[in-house]
């Protein structure tokens, strides 16, 4: 997963503090828009805080504004199961 945000917004400042420490299964790459906006410019990220989900490269799933860890967790486990159940019907 990927995190937009910034130093001035203060909900990704929030989520990125409450992500510490929480991150065992979940890749979390965190990009500042003001320090790297090429990546969010080329992802078409509007709205921050903005969460990217990656399956093999492949944007899946984006979730965008606030919310809450447990949310993000959440959707991080609905897609490793839609991943899992493809893996396991490709076999």
């Amino acid at each position: 997963m990927v995190m937009f945000g910034s130093s001035w917004s203060v909900p990704s400042q929030l989520i990125l503090e409450r992500l510490k420490g929480k991150t065992e299964e979940l890749a979390i790459c965190y990009v500042d828009t003001d320090l790297d906006p090429y990546h969010a410019d080329r992802l078409d990220v509007i709205t921050l805080p903005c969460f990217v989900f990656f399956v093999n490269g492949e944007e899946v799933r984006r979730v965008v504004g606030a919310v809450s860890v447990e949310e993000l967790f959440e959707e991080f486990t609905v897609l490793k199961n839609e991943f899992n159940d493809l893996q396991e019907g490709g076999r």
